[in-house]
């Protein structure tokens, strides 16, 4: 996921707020975060399915072995630094 990098910043900005007790931007960032993943996930799909040859024919029988049939990795859940809840 070429994404990746925007997720770590939005992660480290939480973990910021967090530590200095700036706890409502906190919440908003991880809340903000779970955006991006939905919006990131809905475009990595839409550029998967367009260039998949299984769907270039209404009907014709999906192919296993193009990328997006295939189960996609889980992003972890946002974690609190040790000690300290959000």
């Amino acid at each position: 996921m070429h994404h990746d990098w925007m997720i770590e910043v939005l992660e480290d900005l939480r973990a910021y707020s967090h530590e200095n007790r700036l706890h409502r931007l906190a919440e908003e960032l991880a809340a903000l975060r779970l955006v991006a993943l939905t919006e990131i996930a809905s475009v990595d799909v839409t550029a998967r399915t367009a260039d998949c040859p299984a769907h270039a024919t209404p009907g014709e029988q999906r192919d296993r072995d193009c990328a997006h049939h295939r189960p996609q990795r889980t992003i972890p859940p946002l974690t609190s630094p040790p000690g300290r809840d959000f």
